[in-house]
């Protein structure tokens, strides 16, 4: 799924002021019946293999400055990837970061 925003992006402060990783993990996308979409968190490298973002981190950015802007094109970063079987309705899910020092 494309984003509805082209210019999505993610502004950094970082506090590391050193060669910085950005790392994400998330719990699965779920619906009020604690049904759960499937792989549903992805983050698409242009035409590299898609990664899915699940319980363990994955490094999605680095880089060396001190208030970095990590921005994809329209079609690759962070996207949702619906399985077409996936039961209509609301989902949530929770995304957690994690700047670090550690490449």
């Amino acid at each position: 799924m494309e984003r509805a925003q082209s210019d999505w992006k993610i502004e950094l402060e970082n506090t590391i002021v050193a060669n910085w990783s950005l790392f994400a993990s998330a719990v699965p996308f779920e619906d009020k019946a604690k049904e759960k979409l499937k792989s549903a968190l992805i983050l698409k490298k242009s035409q590299t293999q898609d990664v899915v973002i699940n319980e363990t981190s994955q490094k999605i950015a680095a880089g060396a400055e001190t208030y970095p802007t990590v921005q994809w094109a329209e079609t690759a970063g962070l996207l949702l990837k619906v399985s077409p079987d996936a039961k209509v309705g609301s989902y949530q899910g929770e995304i957690t970061w994690l700047l670090s020092d550690v490449p």
